[in-house]
């Protein structure tokens, strides 16, 4: 599948939000497949998004939105759909914390990415995201909530 260079972006965009990355050093850590993603459950999630990119007027950038979604399949398929562009790490998991780290390529850009994902229930996650490309390095803070039913 062939992507076009700001499809490309935005998905790997999408992957890194949704990515996982290093837990407490003293927890005991299991590699899991790619299909391991955290159970979470299907319905309406709030997200409130910090994103930081030192040296950037306006900074730091936050956005509240909501939409009808399935995090964990999301997380599943946006992986899936990004192997093609992207190296990824084994999944990581550490207590209630997932890991990975990814590499993609998009133009003549390497990005590179460390993502931590915590899961505080089935209802609840936390993603912060540091990405590098080239010079320019960004650090995104996700908090997710569920908050009901879909309409």
């Amino acid at each position: 599948m062939k992507f076009h260079a700001h499809r490309r972006i935005n998905l790997c965009f999408l992957l890194i939000v949704h990515a996982v990355v290093l837990a407490a050093a003293n927890l005991p850590k299991t590699v899991m497949a790619a299909d391991d993603w955290p159970p979470l459950r299907k319905g309406m999630w709030e997200y409130h998004r910090t994103i930081e990119t030192p040296g950037t007027p306006g900074d730091p950038k936050i956005m509240q939105f909501a939409s009808c979604a399935n995090p964990g399949e999301d997380m599943k398929n946006q992986t899936k759909q990004l192997l093609s562009i992207c190296k990824i790490s084994p999944l990581v998991r550490a207590g209630s914390s997932y890991t990975y780290s990814a590499e993609c390529k998009i133009g003549e850009d390497l990005m590179i990415s460390k993502s931590v994902l915590t899961v505080e229930s089935g209802n609840a996650y936390s993603i912060i995201v540091e990405t590098q490309t080239g010079t320019k390095a960004t650090r995104e803070v996700l908090k997710a909530s569920l908050k009901g039913a879909c309409p």
